[in-house]
């Protein structure tokens, strides 16, 4: 069987075309994996943002028993009675 040969911008074209799938290819891949790091950076501020809300509740609670049902100023540290609970 003879070999066919394209012509020099035949060639050129599905080269073309060629190297941009490629290209598209890569940088898919190099976007999934930023995809899956990104998700364990996610996972990993949940679940600090989980273990700070038990630190948060039992702090909150402590300060209650101390001072009663109130709110804090962060600003000044005061702290502001409710009278209406």
């Amino acid at each position: 069987m003879d070999k066919i040969y394209l012509t020099d911008a035949e060639w050129r074209t599905a080269k073309k075309i060629s190297d941009k799938h490629n290209s598209s290819l890569r940088e898919v891949g190099r976007i999934e994996q930023e995809i899956v790091r990104l998700q364990k950076v996610k996972d990993n501020i949940f679940k600090g943002l989980e273990e700070f809300e038990g630190e948060h509740k039992q702090y909150f609670e402590d300060i209650k028993a101390k001072y009663g049902v109130g709110d804090i100023d962060t600003d000044t540290g005061e702290f502001v009675k409710r009278n209406d609970l």
